[in-house]
């Protein structure tokens, strides 16, 4: 599947999908990434120039809402 290039990736700790219960045309992905420099990184690489193109295809809309979280504390930083 597609998410085995994301779990591949040793910067991406944790990927998440969820899917909306009342919903099931509403999904929720959730990654942690090692630095924002990564996640830079990340949209460059082949596969996210690959799938880009196609989003607007796959999806009637895609939010994207960068978040950080603040407890527990990030032993990175």
């Amino acid at each position: 599947m597609f998410w085995d290039v994301f779990l591949a990736n040793p910067d991406n700790f944790e990927f998440r999908l969820l899917q909306d219960k009342n919903n099931s045309n509403i999904f929720i992905l959730m990654e942690k990434w090692k630095s924002m420099d990564t996640v830079a990184a990340h949209g460059k690489r082949d596969y996210m120039t690959e799938f880009v193109p196609q989003k607007d295809e796959l999806f009637d809309t895609l939010d994207r809402t960068l978040v950080q979280e603040i407890y527990p504390v990030n032993e990175l930083e």
